[in-house]
C-alpha cells in the first residue's frame, strides 16, 4: 500500500491496505492462491522492515495454510532462509522435498539452510543436486564456499566455475583469493 501511496496512486493504495487489513483480521477467504501470495509478499515486507512480531504472526499464517500444500512449504522455506530463519526454513523444505519432484528451487533453498546451520556435507550435496537443474553461478559459489568450510580442494574449481558464469561475482573472487 505505501508503495502505490508514494507512487500517488491513492485507489491502489486504499485497496491494497484494506486487503492487508483483512489478511491480518483473518476475514479474506483463505483458499484463494492469492491470499498465500499476499501474505508472502507480505512476510517478506515485515521482515524487510525489521517488524518481527508481525512477521512471526504471518509466518504462524501461512505455515497453516501450507499444511496441505507443499508448493507453499517450499516458498515460505525460501522466504525464511532469505530472512536468516534457517531451523524454520529446514523443517519446511524438508518437509516439502518429501512431495514435491526434485527442482533447483528445492534443492538451492536446501543448500543455502544446511549452510547457515554449518552443515556443509548436507550443503555440498544439495548445491550439486542444484546445478544438476541449473548451471546457476550462485549455486557454483554455494558450491565452493561449502567446500571450502570442508578444507576440501574442489572449492577452487566450484569457485572457478562460479566466476566464469559470473566474472562480477566479488564474493566468489575474494573466496579464490
Amino acid at each position: 500500500g505505501l508503495a502505490y501511496q508514494k507512487l500517488g496512486d491513492r485507489t491502489k493504495a486504499a485497496a491494497a491496505l484494506k486487503r492487508f487489513e483483512e489478511l491480518k483480521a483473518g476475514k479474506a477467504d483463505q483458499t484463494k492462491p492469492q491470499v498465500a501470495d499476499s501474505l508472502l509478499q507480505l512476510t517478506d515486507t515485515y521482515f524487510r522492515l525489521n517488524k518481527l512480531e508481525d512477521a512471526r504472526q504471518a509466518v504462524t499464517e501461512l505455515s497453516r495454510l501450507a499444511e496441505k500444500d507443499p508448493q507453499l512449504r517450499l516458498q515460505l522455506g525460501l522466504l525464511l532462509i532469505e530472512n536468516g530463519q534457517a531451523p524454520d526454513a529446514l523443517k519446511l523444505l524438508e518437509s516439502a522435498r518429501q512431495q514435491l519432484k526434485p527442482s533447483f528451487a528445492l534443492a538451492f533453498g536446501l543448500g543455502s539452510t544446511y549452510l547457515q546451520l554449518q552443515r556443509p556435507v548436507e550443503a555440498a550435496a544439495s548445491f550439486q543436486e542444484a546445478i544438476r537443474f541449473n548451471s546457476d553461478p550462485r549455486a557454483y559459489f554455494y558450491l565452493g564456499k561449502a567446500y571450502s568450510e570442508l578444507k576440501d580442494a574442489r572449492s577452487v574449481e566450484a569457485l572457478r566455475e562460479a566466476v566464469t558464469l559470473d566474472a562480477g561475482s566479488d564474493d566468489a573472487w575474494e573466496l579464490l583469493g
